[in-house]
């Protein structure tokens, strides 16, 4: 029966839904034990943020689709990352335009979630092995199929209460936003560099930080060099932080359970950030970044076992840091070069041609 109670707000039945969303998905697919099973959570935790009812069957049929193919053609480009770097490199850079373009000309943001992890984490591994290339391929489908799943149980357990006028949210500011094309360079241009370097590191243990790399260039999509650099910063303090108390907590007592109902308690207080109206503080969507970091940070580690995987946790958390820093400067960079680092909070256009 669909938990709608009255006088819930629209915020808080979001939260919730958030919430216990996400750390059940994670409880199942850690029960599950299939290789990077977290990322399940991952994706639940992306679909569940969005203000956006569940997809119909045929919507989910094609988002899976969608999937399938991004995944398809980052195995087809294995071949040229091989043994023809420079034109593997184009045609990665190429597709990640072309799906940060497609996301910015008003594309679903489901399917570019998952394209975008899809093409992030299958050539990081498959230099290394085509068969690890193919068991990621095979978990990210069963991830993107449970996150589904979660997002049509959780949004029928705790559906938005009814709309008491309009739900719309408040006008932003007017503002004259750069050109979708540019910024589109731009989240490339913080992608690449980065996953080349993982592409020469290849590992297994690289998936987690190309995702969380690719998710960086979603958020290099703000206007603002500003914003786009606060909003990595922020994100990623905000989920390493919250994976260093989880990962200290979970040390004492390693359980699942624990595990599970701490990301209860992490998505009910940042879910509360991410659902607040616009204007009491910062956006939602650096909240959000921030409960997935902390998710891929500790996903990885928590099927680890032995005594170096506090070592390793530490080490990724590093890593994070380093990719995270590195965006920052490429925002401003790329922004610096283009002459338009103050287009969008001046109001005004700045190009200087």
């Amino acid at each position: 029966m669909p938990t709608e109670r009255v006088g819930v707000s629209l915020a808080d039945q979001r939260t919730l839904r958030f919430a216990v969303g996400t750390s059940a998905t994670l409880a199942f697919s850690q029960a599950l034990a299939w290789e990077h099973s977290y990322l399940a959570a991952v994706f639940a935790a992306m679909f569940l943020t969005l203000p956006l009812p569940p997809p119909r069957l045929k919507g989910a049929v094609i988002f899976l689709l969608i999937l399938a193919g991004a995944l398809l053609w980052g195995l087809t480009l294995l071949g040229p990352l091989k043994h023809y770097e420079f034109a593997g490199l184009l045609l990665l850079g190429i597709s990640f335009f072309s799906v940060f373009a497609y996301s910015l000309g008003g594309g679903n943001p489901l399917v570019t979630s998952l394209a975008i992890a899809g093409l992030a984490a299958v050539p990081v591994v498959g230099v290394l092995s085509i068969p690890a290339a193919i068991t990621i391929c095979e978990s990210l489908m069963k991830a993107g199929l449970v996150a589904l799943l979660a997002m049509w149980l959780f949004h029928a357990l705790f559906p938005d209460p009814p709309a008491q006028g309009s739900t719309a949210a408040p006008s932003a500011p007017a503002t004259l936003p750069l050109p979708p094309a540019r910024l589109a360079a731009r989240s490339t241009l913080v992608v690449m560099p980065v996953l080349i370097w993982l592409l020469a590191t290849s590992g297994t243990s690289n998936i987690a930080v190309a995702i969380k790399v690719s998710s960086m260039g979603q958020q290099a999509s703000a206007d603002s060099s500003r914003q786009a650099g606060l909003a990595l910063l922020f994100s990623t303090l905000i989920g390493g932080l919250a994976a260093i108390a989880i990962w200290l907590v979970l040390k004492v007592w390693p359980s699942l359970l624990l595990y599970s109902l701490l990301v209860l308690l992490s998505g009910l207080v940042l879910g509360r950030r991410i659902f607040a109206p616009p204007g009491s503080g910062l956006p939602g969507p650096v909240w959000s970044y921030g409960f997935v970091t902390m998710l891929i940070i500790l996903g990885p580690i928590v099927l680890d076992t032995g005594d170096a995987a506090g070592g390793r946790f530490f080490d990724r958390l590093v890593m994070f840091v380093g990719a995270t820093v590195y965006s920052v400067f490429a925002v401003v960079f790329f922004d610096v070069i283009m002459g338009h680092r103050n287009y969008a909070t001046s109001g005004r256009s700045s190009d200087g041609a």
